[in-house]
């Protein structure tokens, strides 16, 4: 067993410092923001869903494209072209409705293999994991609004289970579900202030789950504590305000209701920019009488406090649980490395197999990730996770190839070597996505 975990970790580490030396590639938001804005998918990814500066600020401005106050954003292919096909269209700029349904739609094909599945036929999965509709856009510069939806999913995919196991019973269908649905204001009565109400996520990491190139979560946003299902980027319904000050400080506090809890949450974040493009889209200074590395590196620094309380168990017992969080992103020309650690208490839980009584457990999470963007159609990525959540530690080993042949399609190979106090097993993992 000891010399099968030393041969599996030097063929992760060796094949995750193999990859740091490939090629990385561009790809795209959601294609309708393309549509409205037309500017390329690259503009805001690099593979996506992963953001770019761009992206990320754009996010952080409720959709709007930023430095614009009623203008077109740049990138207009042919201005004169446009200029006469929009004569007549004049009802929908005083309306502030976009030329085009801003409508998208996603899906993903995946594979799995385990091998430490029972020998029942299922060690390989091959499933269709979603169809997903998606809305969003912005109403002249004030009003942004996101949604997606579910159309369809084969098996479980959420947050806590999605591409960790294979699906032991497989249903034909999942009743369709809403993930995420809200409208954001933006500079409440002319202050940096917005406002965002509906289903939404909790701004706390600077990541959202679906931000990376892997096909595995970020286990410091994801892991749960015992029988209790919360994790930090699970949706939930609320409100949050957010605001961008002094142009590099990014803070943002809210309350959610989770369904059938009686509770309210409460949560807040704080993240911090220096260097590269600010909040509002302006770039930093840049010597040209002489290079310096700082001219090319961003790092980004956050933190987040969150704090509330879900009923567990068939008893419905009360859990009060917080969460902590630090963060770091760096960024250096086509290298990008994530620092993310998270800590945190729950004080009324009991571990899934009801082998232990109910009590208080500490939890602590750790990642580090590194990758290299090469070209416009690769990324390699390397990610070691340390996970103690109170009941047992689990070390994972996580490498990936991302490839995006197109802007709106990508193919991605992952293998996972995950370790714990209770089972050691290989993952190898193929997903095909695209949007259009």
């Amino acid at each position: 067993m000891k010399n099968r975990l030393i041969r599996s970790t030097l063929i992760t580490v060796i094949g995750g410092l193999a990859l740091s030396f490939v090629h990385v590639g561009k790809a795209s938001a959601i294609p309708a923001f393309t549509r409205q804005f037309k500017t390329e998918c690259s503009t805001c990814h690099t593979i996506f869903p992963e953001l770019t500066e761009q992206g990320a600020n754009f996010k952080k401005n409720s959709f709007v494209w930023l430095g614009t106050k009623g203008e077109t954003p740049p990138a207009k292919k042919d201005e004169m072209k446009d200029a006469e096909e929009s004569k007549g269209k004049e009802y929908l700029a005083l309306a502030t409705l976009p030329e085009y349904v801003p409508l998208s739609i996603s899906a993903a094909f995946n594979a799995s293999y385990n091998d430490q599945r029972p020998n029942d036929g299922n060690r390989f999965d091959f499933v269709t994991r979603y169809v997903e509709l998606q809305g969003a856009g912005s109403l002249g510069d004030k009003l942004g609004f996101w949604l997606s939806y579910d159309l369809y999913t084969e098996g479980p995919y959420t947050g806590t289970n999605n591409n960790a196991s294979l699906n032991g019973n497989v249903p034909t269908n999942n009743t369709p579900d809403l993930n995420d649905a809200f409208v954001s204001a933006r500079h409440l009565f002319d202050t940096p202030i917005n406002f965002k109400v509906g289903r939404i996520r909790p701004w706390l990491s600077l990541w959202k789950g679906t931000d990376r190139t892997s096909i595995s979560e970020m286990a410091t946003t994801f892991y749960t504590v015992g029988n209790s299902p919360f994790y930090t980027d699970a949706a939930a319904d609320g409100m949050e305000f957010n605001a961008v000050i002094g142009k590099r400080v990014f803070v943002a506090g809210g309350a959610v209701k989770r369904k059938d809890q009686n509770n309210i949450d409460g949560y807040g974040s704080m993240q911090v920019k220096f260097g590269g493009t600010d909040y509002e889209g302006g770039e930093a200074p840049i010597s040209f009488d002489s290079d310096s590395i700082f001219d090319y590196l961003t790092t980004t620094f956050g933190v987040y406090g969150y704090s509330g309380t879900n009923n567990v168990g068939a008893n419905e017992l009360a859990n009060h649980y917080y969460r902590l969080g630090a963060e770091g992103d760096i960024r250096y020309q086509r290298y990008r490395f994530k620092l993310a650690s998270a800590f945190g208490n729950d004080d009324n839980v009991q571990d899934l197999a009801n082998t232990v009584p109910y009590g208080a457990h500490k939890s602590r999470v750790c990642a580090a990730e590194g990758q290299y963007l090469i070209g416009s159609h690769f990324i390699p990525s390397f990610r070691y996770e340390y996970q103690d959540n109170g009941f047992g530690i689990t070390r994972r080993y996580i490498s990936s190839l991302a490839y995006a042949a197109l802007q709106d399609a990508k193919i991605i190979l992952e293998y996972k070597l995950q370790d714990s106090n209770v089972s050691h097993d290989n993952t190898m993992n193929v997903a095909m996505v695209f949007a259009f």
